[in-house]
């Protein structure tokens, strides 16, 4: 497995440009898949820095419909003319903040007709590599939906992020978890990738959502993850910078900050980067 983060908050090379947002473009077996857009066209043109061809991408999977995941959909398409577009039913409601702007993603039919799935259930798209979209709340404090709206019958309604999924690769007798931003909570997100794998994890990467937590709400789930026995976490987007900080404390080398331009290949730690791998030609 390779993974390159195309688009996320930070940034420290200055041949690459962030976001609030995030796009992380992974290799393995034999395919290649992105795995959420950003916001608009940032995670193609860092792509090509990188040496990462888009129009070669078999799949793309959007974790959720909030635009600094999915805005950069229709760049993609016009950029991708082939690979399928997997996404959760639910991902084209309308979504809207508190102070209710518009925060999804408006369905274009002559961009997306044909090329989308829609998933109700755990789907492998590529042998060892699965679409989780069953997300089970067992920890309901570890849930992000405050001050978050979708469109109801009757008015706006709290999104309770229905239509959240997640990437689970297997390999090597172990489970690497690739989430968005754990809406629904990333203590139930590895809860129920290690539920339907009964592996062991090797890599949990994504947003944490940590961001507005309190520093108690934080320890809180740091104790949580502590419990799963993660070889590594991934921290990134809406964990935040400063909750980052109390991870790396407790977790120490087995945590990393995965910013924009972070080569991750499963290889041994080096300080703040990654042995990269050569990419697939």
């Amino acid at each position: 497995m390779r993974l390159v983060t195309l688009v996320e908050n930070v940034v420290y090379n200055t041949q690459l440009s962030a976001e609030h947002g995030l796009s992380l473009y992974i290799e393995y077996g034999g395919h290649r898949i992105l795995f959420d857009t950003g916001q608009g066209d940032r995670f193609l043109k860092n792509a090509e820095v990188l040496g990462i061809d888009i129009s070669l991408v078999d799949a793309l999977v959007l974790s959720h419909g909030h635009y600094d995941h999915a805005g950069g959909l229709e760049t993609f398409c016009r950029a991708n003319k082939n690979a399928r577009i997997y996404i959760k039913d639910g991902f084209f409601e309308p979504k809207f903040n508190k102070d209710r702007k518009f925060i999804g993603i408006h369905y274009n039919e002559s961009l997306f007709a044909g090329r989308l799935i829609t998933l109700k259930s755990r789907t492998e798209i590529f042998p060892g590599l699965y679409i989780m979209t069953d997300i089970p709340i067992t920890n309901a404090w570890d849930t992000h939906f405050e001050d978050l709206y979708m469109q109801g019958e009757h008015g706006l309604v709290l999104d309770q992020f229905n239509d959240e999924q997640f990437l689970v690769l297997k390999e090597n007798g172990a489970i690497s978890v690739i989430t968005g931003c754990a809406h629904r909570g990333i203590s139930n997100i590895v809860r129920a990738a290690k539920s339907s794998f009964d592996l062991p994890v090797r890599l949990v990467l994504g947003g944490f959502h940590l961001s507005k937590s309190s520093d108690d709400m934080a320890d809180r789930l740091i104790q949580q993850l502590s419990t799963f026995d993660i070889e590594k976490f991934g921290c990134c987007h809406c964990t935040g910078v400063e909750k980052y900080a109390r991870i790396k404390s407790f977790f120490g080398e087995r945590a990393f900050y995965n910013c924009t331009g972070t080569d991750y290949a499963g290889a041994e730690y080096k300080g703040a980067e990654y042995k990269s791998a050569a990419p697939l030609r």
